[in-house]
C-alpha cells in the first residue's frame, strides 16, 4: 500500500484495485487498516488490466455514482443512516459534517452511502 499527500498535508492510503483482485488475502490487513485509520482511502484502478472491467462499464458505474450523488440533499437524507446502532448494523446515507474528521475539532468533509457486505477475510 502506498500514500498520497493532498494539497492540506492529509495523507490518504492507496489501495491497488491489480493487488486486491489478484492476491486479496495479502492486501486485507492494508485494506483493513485503510478504513479503520482515516475511514477513506483511494483505490488505484490504473493496474487492473485483465479485461473483466471494461472502460465503459467504469464510464457507467461513474454515472450512476454521479447521479446518486446530484440528488437534491433531501432525497439523500431519506436514506439517512441510523447512527444509533452498532457500526456492524450502520447501512444508508451518511452526510458531509456529521462525524469527527481527521483534524482534532473539525467534522468530516464527505459524503457516502455506506453498504455492508459481509466476508470472509
Amino acid at each position: 500500500m502506498s500514500a498520497q499527500s493532498t494539497p492540506h498535508g492529509a495523507v490518504l492510503k492507496v489501495i491497488s484495485l491489480g493487488k486486491l483482485m489478484s492476491s486479496p488475502a495479502a492486501v486485507a490487513a492494508e485494506l483493513l487498516a485503510a478504513c479503520t485509520d482515516m475511514e477513506f482511502f483511494y483505490l488505484d484502478c490504473t493496474d487492473w488490466k485483465d479485461g473483466s472491467l471494461s472502460a465503459s462499464q467504469v464510464q457507467r458505474l461513474f454515472q450512476i455514482t454521479k447521479t446518486l450523488y446530484d440528488l437534491p440533499q433531501k432525497e439523500k437524507s431519506a436514506w439517512a443512516a441510523d447512527h444509533h446502532h452498532s457500526e456492524e448494523t450502520i447501512v444508508g446515507y451518511k452526510e458531509a459534517g456529521i462525524d469527527p474528521g481527521p483534524v482534532e475539532g473539525r467534522k468530516d468533509g464527505f459524503e457516502g452511502f455506506m453498504v455492508r457486505e459481509y466476508l470472509s477475510i
